[in-house]
């Protein structure tokens, strides 16, 4: 069956052609276009798409033939695979590299023989089976959620934790009331970049609360020396194992501290894996998704030669756009600026420039959990 209808290139509406057509329905069934720009019948596009968004919003592409002056499409099948409301878009491509588009919408019916069928019966043995399916179900994930609610329950004051749960302070005091957010991750250093070399401090002084570890270090150094001749040396222990009263901390102590400070550090961030490197700009040098992640980050340099960090973020999945669409993170140092693309599939840098001046390549390392 040939359904004809004129589309008008320069109508702002979209056409709305009112046809309703059967789930599962192909082969037999096709469109017929008069297409119409600036008052006159186009024949003169050299490709012709037509991209069809269904109702579950799954996009379905396929291309039109010219016959007898008229743009071709005819139904595959997969295009009426869901009922429900159909919006097409024509796009039609020129030789001068033109593009021009239209829209058009239609239905889909559903067909009865695709659902399930239950065999004729007694209504009320029927409506007995419904209840009785209803109510196990019911039971059922009422159990799901009590088990989600017990595990989602913190030991701590049996509080729910919710999203102002979460702090990236590190001065928190009170139990049970707060959650480390994952984004302090980010700013834990590596353990090759944690240094425990030290001086010994001029004065005596109190450690103090945020001090850098190569500060607090000198200060016990100090102490130590202050106290060395006054301290019984049996009452001096070099462990963390000591429970009893009147004992001191030998200052070697200090090394282990910072060491172990350095193993946590390392645990955490052992977290991420190493994604992919390129370097370039443009799509072709491009990073393709893994499989499955919950996050991305991603180190941007200026270039493969230099070492200097032109800007940082993260992506989680909800954050990847669906279909062909695009998104662009602009970010970097004072000097630079990046245009990183993100689409359904990749991810890469688009432009790059420092200090006003257009770069050739960039280096991307990408890391994931």
């Amino acid at each position: 069956m040939d359904y004809s209808f004129v589309l008008n290139l320069k109508d702002n509406d979209v056409l709305d052609t009112q046809i309703m057509l059967t789930q599962g329905d192909y082969g037999v069934i096709r469109f017929l276009f008069d297409i119409i720009d600036d008052g006159e019948y186009i024949t003169d596009a050299v490709r012709v798409s037509v991209v069809f968004r269904r109702h579950d919003g799954t996009n379905v592409s396929g291309y039109m033939t010219l016959t007898d002056g008229k743009y071709v499409y005819e139904l595959q099948g997969s295009e009426l695979a869901v009922p429900g409301k159909v919006a097409a878009e024509v796009k039609l491509f020129y030789e001068n590299g033109r593009v021009s588009s239209g829209k058009f919408l239609f239905g889909v019916r559903p067909d009865p023989l695709s659902e399930p069928v239950t065999e004729a019966g007694p209504f009320r043995a029927e409506l007995q089976r419904i209840i009785d399916e209803a109510t196990e179900a019911f039971i059922q994930k009422r159990n799901e959620l009590q088990a989600l609610i017990d595990l989602l329950t913190p030991e701590i004051g049996g509080t729910y934790l919710v999203k102002d749960s979460l702090t990236t302070r590190t001065d928190i005091t009170e139990p049970g009331q707060y959650a480390l957010d994952a984004s302090v991750l980010q700013n834990l250093k590596p353990a090759t970049e944690v240094s425990t070399e030290f001086t010994p401090a001029p004065d005596l002084a109190n450690l103090v609360t945020g001090e850098e570890l190569s500060v607090m270090l000198g200060k016990l150094a100090r102490w130590y020396v202050e106290l060395t001749g006054k301290l019984d040396a049996n009452k001096v222990v070099n462990n963390l194992l000591t429970t009893e009263e009147g004992f001191v901390l030998d200052a070697r102590q200090g090394k282990a501290l910072a060491e172990q400070i350095v193993e946590v550090g390392n645990q955490v961030n052992s977290d991420y894996k190493l994604l992919g490197t390129v370097t370039g700009i443009g799509a072709s040098h491009n990073i393709a998704y893994p499989e499955t992640f919950r996050e991305l980050r991603i180190d941007v340099f200026p270039s493969a030669e230099n070492d200097v960090l032109g800007f940082q973020f993260s992506l989680i999945p909800a954050q990847i756009p669906e279909g062909g669409s695009v998104k662009r993170y602009c970010g970097g140092s004072p000097t630079g600026r990046a245009d990183f693309k993100v689409t359904s599939s990749c991810m890469y840098i688009e432009r790059y420039t420092v200090n006003d001046a257009v770069q050739s390549q960039a280096l991307i390392i990408a890391y994931y959990r």
